[in-house]
């Protein structure tokens, strides 16, 4: 039993009527996009780090905020 080929979306050939459409609705007098720069691992984390700058890293703000535990002494409520 042989396996069907594996088709190639991107090599594929295009018909005809679809490549004029495509060709007709370009702007001939526009210009091609400028080329896109690949954008580099390390530009990115410079880029992550210049956004971590100040950002609040300690929230002991919120631990003010949680009510305090009534301490405990031992004795019981049950003493009369």
């Amino acid at each position: 039993m042989e396996t069907e080929p594996v088709l190639d979306f991107e090599e594929a050939p295009v018909p005809a009527h679809l490549q004029a459409l495509a060709d007709a609705s370009l702007d001939p007098d526009a210009e091609p996009d400028a080329p896109r720069d690949e954008t580099s691992f390390r530009s990115l984390l410079v880029e992550l780090d210049s956004m971590e700058q100040g950002l609040k890293t300690d929230f002991d703000d919120l631990l003010r905020a949680e009510p305090e535990p009534e301490p405990e002494d031992g004795k019981g409520d049950d003493e009369v």
